[in-house]
């Protein structure tokens, strides 16, 4: 008799996190000594209850939910750059299922070898790539997932394109890729200074940090460059707060290491008042996150 699919969920991620974060913050006591530590620092305490940012609740779930949606468990997984608590739950919830977890930056490469290890988890394979030009043969995977990615990949016109193509050449037939990307009615692109993930501009000349997907353009660069079938396209509407979607609340609460000390352990509660799940675009007043899912014929 085979046993049934496990369902997945953001608790899951949450405890996954949590057990992360103390051992970080412990790594040079004996384990008796974890939990009196951590209650002996409360910023440790509060640093460890707070493994997931504000607005990736609600990615967290719309994720999981479609990966719950399939009806047997994933073949083979392969994660493009997404907060690296997601492809740890995968392979955690699904042992059997190798995880492979990429990413253009070592540092996080490197975070999910550790946190593999700590874990306990020898089906993650940690992997320093680039989404643009991947290493793996043609229709490798069955299940593709990249939470908030695409809109960070340089240059602002058109840079996701190659990385889209990638996905849908690895994608194996029947398969199914998990996307989340900002959205808002009205295109719009955010510049930063300093270091923007792989790249680095000077401190007084901003370089591009992400766009905004309005519909015309998600249709466009992701869903038809893709050449896959659009299974599923909703959004995450943030509510109760203003309507100009330069101004969102994640920039008040989660913007720096003080307000998630301060505003972090309401995440969760936060998250879902303001973030609502995923809905139909047309009745969402301030659209924030396209949740897309497609399928490879």
């Amino acid at each position: 008799m085979s046993r049934a699919k496990p369902r997945v969920g953001v608790r899951d991620i949450y405890k996954l996190g949590v057990r992360l974060k103390v051992e970080q913050a412990s790594l040079p006591l004996k384990k008796s000594s974890w939990l009196l530590h951590i209650f002996r620092h409360p910023t440790l305490l509060l640093k460890s209850l707070t493994p997931i940012d504000y607005v990736r609740y609600r990615e967290f779930e719309f994720a999981l939910s479609a990966l719950n949606s399939c009806p047997n468990s994933p073949g083979t997984v392969l994660d493009l750059s997404s907060p690296k608590l997601l492809p740890l739950t995968i392979a955690a919830s699904f042992p059997e299922t190798p995880v492979y977890a990429t990413d253009i930056l070592p540092a996080e490469s490197l975070f999910v070898e550790k946190s593999a290890k700590s874990l306990r988890l020898t089906n993650v394979i940690p992997e320093i790539q680039d989404c643009r030009a991947l290493r793996y043969p043609d229709a490798s995977f069955d299940v593709i997932t990249s939470l908030s990615v695409f809109e960070h990949i340089a240059p602002e016109q058109d840079g996701e394109i190659p990385a889209v193509k990638e996905l849908a050449r690895v994608l194996a037939p029947h398969g199914i890729a998990i996307l989340t990307v900002p959205f808002s009615k009205k295109y719009f692109a955010e510049y930063r200074t300093g270091r923007v993930y792989e790249r680095i501009s000077s401190e007084t000349v901003p370089i591009f940090f992400q766009r905004f997907y309005d519909y015309d353009l998600l249709l466009s660069n992701i869903i038809q460059a893709s050449g896959l079938s659009l299974l599923y396209l909703g959004c995450i509407e943030e509510r109760y707060f203003f309507q100009d979607p330069h101004k969102r609340l994640a920039h008040y609460i989660n913007s720096t290491r003080r307000q998630t000390m301060v505003f972090g352990i309401w995440f969760p509660v936060l998250a879902r008042i303001f973030l609502s799940a995923p809905q139909p675009l047309d009745v969402c007043r301030k659209p924030y996150i396209a949740c897309i899912v497609l399928k490879k014929s």
